[in-house]
């Protein structure tokens, strides 16, 4: 999970800082740039996050409502930053409280549980990873022969 939520994290820097380089640095003030940061989508890496007992604050999406989300934000012809569902709006706000705070409602939602062993094996066997190639192809084979084997 720590990698990909840096990996978003990263995102979410590099789309603020090309924006302003894009403003600033180059004088490009009309070049548009968006930024779509769904919570879980049903896909093969969605298949790696528990599902919760409550689906209004944490449904599942759709890959077709990421896309048509994706290309109302191209056809608007502005610069989006779209978090999906809109209810997760909120949740940048709960970093600005203190640690505890962060903590309690991350107990209260179960997050630390959201990505599990038995969700990362149901995600492997349902083709996440099948298209990596190099050294990561060779570690989703060796994942994967692991969990056949037990």
């Amino acid at each position: 999970m720590s990698e990909y939520a840096t990996s978003k994290a990263a995102a979410l820097a590099f789309h603020e800082c090309l924006a302003i380089e894009f403003r600033t640095r180059f004088n490009a003030p009309r070049v548009r740039t968006s930024l779509v940061a769904p919570t879980k989508v049903r896909t093969a890496l969605g298949d790696g996050m528990e599902d919760r007992a409550d689906p209004f604050f944490t449904p599942v999406l759709e890959p077709v409502q990421v896309a048509e989300k994706l290309v109302w934000a191209l056809d608007s012809g502005l610069s989006q930053h779209m978090i999906l569902p809109a209810f997760a709006n909120l949740l940048p706000f709960l970093r600005a409280g203190p640690d505890w705070h962060c903590r309690f409602f991350s107990i209260l939602d179960n997050g630390d549980n959201t990505v599990t062993h038995k969700s990362m094996s149901r995600a492997m066997k349902n083709g996440y990873g099948r298209n990596w190639e190099g050294a990561d192809k060779e570690l989703h084979e060796r994942r994967l022969k692991h969990l056949s084997s037990q």
